[in-house]
């Protein structure tokens, strides 16, 4: 798809996207310096590297207000690169639960957290799936209160 100017990221007079890049974190945060047709000239934002590349391969990155965002369905650009960011900026802050529309998302960490407490338990019973923070027990105790007047 093409990217134009209007959904090309412009934070402080900047075209941001993301580019796919082999290696562990798939994409690479660049800046749009130059469009000329479906070439463009772009700046690797961490390794300051410049390229040109087919307007095509780059997505558009959401704004900064969506850093870290709790529901990935909210996103202005819901693609690859955005959505992975989301998750590795959330998993890197020690966040692993993380809503797309329906649905939670957990990045197993590999280690223990106490996010599995009777006080957890007790804070999400009860509340609307928007009161807190993304947590497994928010769906648990949403599915088990919609269960009750079936009963």
């Amino acid at each position: 798809a093409v990217v134009s100017t209007q959904s090309t990221g412009d934070f402080a007079g900047k075209k941001m996207a993301w580019l796919p890049v082999p290696g562990d974190d798939g994409f690479a945060k660049i800046e749009i310096l130059k469009q000329e047709g479906d070439d463009c000239q772009v700046n690797l934002v961490d390794t300051n590297e410049k390229r040109t590349v087919n307007i095509n391969e780059t997505q558009p990155m959401n704004p900064p207000k969506f850093e870290m965002c709790t529901d990935m369905s909210l996103l202005s650009y819901l693609n690859e690169g955005g959505i992975l960011h989301n998750l590795k900026a959330r998993y890197q802050s020690n966040i692993i639960y993380t809503y797309s529309g329906l649905f939670c998302v957990a990045v197993n960490p590999y280690k223990r957290f106490p996010i599995y407490t009777d006080i957890v338990i007790a804070n999400y019973r009860g509340k609307k799936r928007t009161e807190l923070p993304p947590h497994v027990f928010a769906i648990a105790d949403n599915a088990y209160s919609a269960l009750i007047p079936l009963l």
